[in-house]
This record gives C-alpha cells, structure tokens and sequence, in this order.
C-alpha cells in the first residue's frame, strides 16, 4: 500500500518506535515524542483512558490519516502506518507492556472511526448512539455542502448550506453540553 505521495505505507509491529509531534496550544511551542507502538496509541486520549481500540480495519484507517486533532489536548501527527493482523492480536493477547488493549465488538453500523467513537462514548457513557451519530452526519453532510467551490452552486444555495451548518453545529453541541451535563450529575451524586 502506497500514500498519496506514493512513499510506501509501513506495516509496524509491537515494539517499533511511533515519532509523534504535538501541538498542545497557541502559545506552547511542539513537542516531539518517540514512544512504542503500545504506549503511544496509549497517549492518544480516544484510547487512553478506556484501553479499548477499534476493530483492525477501523484503527488502520485512523493509523493512516497520519493525525488527530484533540481538542484541548492538541493535536499530534505521525507518519501513517498500518498494522497487520498479528500486530493487532499481539496488543489484544500480548505478554509485552504495551499489549493489554481490548477491541470489544461494535454493532454493524460502525464503519469508520467517528462511528466507533460515537459507539464508544454510548457504551462508556450511555450517550445515546443513534442520535449522536445522526446530528454527526447532519453534520458532516452539510459541512461538505458548505465547501462546494463557487461556482458549482448558487451563491444563495451556498449561503443556505452555510447557515445550516451554523445550526446542526448548534444542535450537536447542544445535545453533548446535556449528556455532560448528565454525566457530570451522575458523578457528583455517586461520590
């Protein structure tokens, strides 16, 4: 398998070193990271906390984009790779510090990793999934519209797509302040 710029993608196994830059901020200068395999996907907040990791074909794909945006945590980027089956079994069974990982199995309709994610975070925390996923990909969908070149679509149209992207924004981040809103009452009434 060969990337866009036609460079060979790597297969890399438990053990190999992952070079990862991080943004963490405006006003924080990068930082450069060299850690195994395990331990980084371990540093990556989607993973780190839960230990759980998508299904093979999902993980590659997000391996491949070569980087992730975390929010407040910043942003890292690493050279895109791929793991093959054995390497992903070995972080599941390994005996080494980096294995451990579990790969719990996802409904039918997870395909990519926003929708693992989405599925992650009902599993997790019992935000529910099929909502989620559908403001999501109203989302996206129109985020897309929105992007059409000028030109292709008239000028209105593309003002009308740009304002509901506005308000599906809105709507998606409504929906998350309320289940972590909920979340964070279930916490404080638990301790």
């Amino acid at each position: 398998m060969e990337n866009r710029q036609g460079q060979k993608i790597q297969d890399i196994k438990v053990g190999t070193e992952v070079a990862c830059e991080w943004q963490s901020g405006l006003t924080e200068p990068p930082r450069s990271e060299r850690q195994n395999l395990g331990p980084f996907l371990a540093s990556l907040p989607f993973f780190s906390q839960s230990r759980f990791i998508p299904p093979r074909v999902i993980l590659n794909s997000f391996l491949l984009a070569g980087h992730t945006a975390e929010g407040m945590n910043g942003t890292c980027s690493w050279t895109p790779f791929k793991l093959s089956p054995e390497t992903f079994k070995e972080l599941l069974q390994g005996d080494e510090p980096e294995a451990g990982f579990s790969s719990p199995e996802p409904p039918e309709w997870v395909e990519i990793f926003s929708d693992w994610y989405i599925w992650l975070m009902e599993t997790r925390h019992e935000i529910p999934a099929m909502e989620h996923k559908r403001l999501k990909d109203n989302l996206i969908h129109l985020e897309r519209l929105a992007k059409l070149p000028k030109g292709t679509v008239d000028r209105r149209k593309l003002v009308d797509y740009k304002i509901r992207e506005v308000e599906a924004r809105t709507q998606l981040h409504e929906f998350l302040a309320k289940q972590i809103e909920r979340i964070g009452r279930q916490t404080a009434n638990s301790s």
